[in-house]
């Protein structure tokens, strides 16, 4: 998550890992999760909750 609003404490409370610009952010999710991982930003982030849909096993 890059948020310069948000003390690094607060973000991993939320079960989010801090980054300082989206770069590194993005870096960060493709290498734990792949190159052809998806990604979401959310450039009102505060603003807007996530509703995530489970998909079918093997999708």
């Amino acid at each position: 998550m890059v948020s310069p609003g948000l003390p690094d404490e607060l973000i991993a409370g939320c079960a989010f890992s801090a980054a300082p610009d989206v770069a590194t952010a993005l870096n960060t999710a493709l290498s734990r999760h792949g190159d052809d991982a998806r990604v979401a930003v959310m450039t009102h982030g505060a603003e807007t909750l996530p509703a995530l849909e489970r998909l079918p096993a093997g999708e």
